[in-house]
Order: structure tokens, then sequence, then C-alpha cells
């Protein structure tokens, strides 16, 4: 497996910059007494590749296009709090190379339709999400699509209404220690689709240290026919429950995995009491921490909604 020492190379993203400038966003300059701005869209705007924007804590009613090779870092997690929840579409849109975000709370747009994503990452490299807590979208929290040599660190994402953190059609992700408490469709979905970023499919996936809970499923797969998720190192899920034949009703290929065979069993169940042949069922565990690529958002909310229904019946810098 290809390891990418993504960390690192974050070290060294702004290196090359000439010259950058630093901006500062403060709502009510109780951090920064002169800031530049009270918006951290309007430093977005202002600011150049290569400069470096500074967050107080503090509340900010907007959402966020970051179109620039920017670092932005909030003041501390809890406390620089980015509200997207009035908006519509995506509540932080990130489509710029080398970008680097950290240490903010986003509340997401509170609509449930398919644009309603906390953070939308798509079709860039280099990326960096660390310390990020996202809240309450409408659709998945953070969501990665055609990316790659991306490193999320250290992030939650809660109380969703899809998945709390999807990768599709992507290679040399790293997520490690992330939270994801609560989202309807589970905490971490592997797709593959081909739709947007042909030729699709995934490669190069590593999970580590990842902390689900009130959830339907920690983390799961599914994927387009012919596309596949490749070279996926996620050691903490030692079970697979997989359905062989496609499923309704895009007709792709479901893995679900678990911590223990215990859970594993209580998934094979489950899927026999919701109509699936037994037959159709292959469960693996103590198997190698590779898994399978997964797509098709549409699929993971009709099947996931309705299998929840079931289930649910059991169980800072300061400026000198």
């Amino acid at each position: 497996m290809k390891k990418t020492l993504i960390g690192l190379a974050m070290l060294f993203i702004f290196a090359s910059s000439v010259i950058a400038a630093d901006w500062y966003v403060d709502d009510d300059s109780s951090t920064y007494p002169s800031p530049d701005f009270t918006s951290i869209q309007d430093a977005i705007n202002a600011a150049s590749d290569g400069d470096v924007i500074y967050v107080a804590d503090g509340n900010y009613p907007e959402k966020l296009v970051i179109n620039k090779e920017l670092q932005i870092h909030g003041e501390s997690t809890d406390g620089t709090v980015i509200d997207a929840s009035s908006f519509s579409g995506y509540g932080i849109t990130l489509s710029s190379d080398n970008t680097v975000l950290s240490d903010f709370t986003l509340i997401g747009p509170a609509t449930e339709a398919p644009t309603s994503y906390g953070i939308k990452v798509s079709g860039v490299e280099n990326i960096g999400i660390y310390r990020v807590k996202i809240l309450n979208s409408g659709r998945t929290g953070l969501d990665l699509h055609g990316v790659s040599d991306v490193e999320v660190g250290d992030a939650e994402s809660s109380f969703n209404k899809g998945a709390g953190i999807s990768v599709t059609d992507s290679e040399s992700v790293v997520i490690n220690n992330a939270v994801t408490t609560g989202n309807s469709w589970g905490g971490i979905a592997l797709f593959t689709s081909g739709a947007y970023y042909p030729p699709g499919g995934s490669d190069d996936i590593t999970i580590t240290g990842h902390d689900s809970n009130l959830e339907l499923i920690g983390m799961y797969k599914e994927e387009t026919p012919g596309l596949e998720v490749t070279n996926l190192y996620a050691p903490q899920y030692v079970c697979s429950v997989r359905v062989i034949d496609p499923l309704p009703p895009n007709f792709n290929y479901f893995t679900w995995y678990f911590e223990s065979e215990a859970d594993a069993d209580d998934w094979v169940v489950f899927l026999t009491e919701n109509g699936i042949d037994r037959e159709s069922i292959v469960e693996e565990c103590n198997q190698q921490s590779e898994i399978p690529e997964f797509t098709g958002i549409g699929v993971a909310a009709t099947l996931l909604g309705s299998l929840a229904i079931g289930l649910g019946k059991r169980i800072k810098k300061k400026r000198a």
C-alpha cells in the first residue's frame, strides 16, 4: 500500500510562497482590537494564494466559498462558530488546492436537500482539515469527492442528515481520530461513482481511531458495479458483512464494517429480517483490513434510512 506522508507535506505547502499576508477576522474586536474584517468571506475575497486567515472566537453567520490556496485557522474549535444553518447550498465550498482548515465549528445548512453538505471538498489535492467540528447539516457533514492527498485529523461530524464523512472517487486520503455521532446514514461512508470524476474508484484510503456513536453503522461502502475501493486500511474494523447481489434502487454493492464478530452476526440477522436472502450475505472476520468502495448517495439514503427504522426498534494567535 502506498503510504503518503500527508501531514508532513502540509508543513511545506505554503513554503514556496514568496509573499504571503496574514489577515485577521473578529466579529467583535475582542481578540483582535483592529481586525481587518468582521466577515470570514470578506477576508477570503481580499486574500491571495498563500495567505493565512486567523479567525477569532465568535459567531459568524455566513457560508463560505474558498477558491484560493489559503490557510484558515480559528482561535478554538468550540469558540469559533461559522453558522450556515439559515443558508442554502453547501456550508463551505472548497475548490482550491493546497488549503488548510483548522479549529472551528461549522453549523451546516439545516434544510434537508441534496446540496446541504456541511463542507464540500471536490476536485482538489493537498488538503488538510484539523480539529474541525461539523454539526446539523441537511446532508453529509464532510464530503470528499474526487480529491487526492487529503488528511482529516481530530475532526468531529455529528447529527447530520447524511453520513458523518463521505469519500467518493478519491485517492490518498487519511482520516485519523474522527468522531462521528448520530448521523442518519452512518459514520464514515465510502462511495465510488465515476459520474463527476471518471474513471471513478478510490485507492489508498486510511482510517484510524474512528469513534462512532449513536449510529446505525460506523463505516460502510457502496460500490458501483465495476468500480472498487482498493488499498483501504482500517484496522479497527475486523469484520465485514456484504451482499453479493446489487441492491435497489441503484443496484450497487454494499459492505458494512464492524469492530466485533458479535456486531457482524447481529447485522446478518438484521438484514435477513429485512428481506435479504441469507444465501446472498457473506460475513468475514479477522481479515486484513482492506475495504471496498461504495457510491450512490441516493441509495444510502433509501436503504440505510429504511434499515434505521427497524434497527431503531433494537438498538490563536493574538495580533501584536
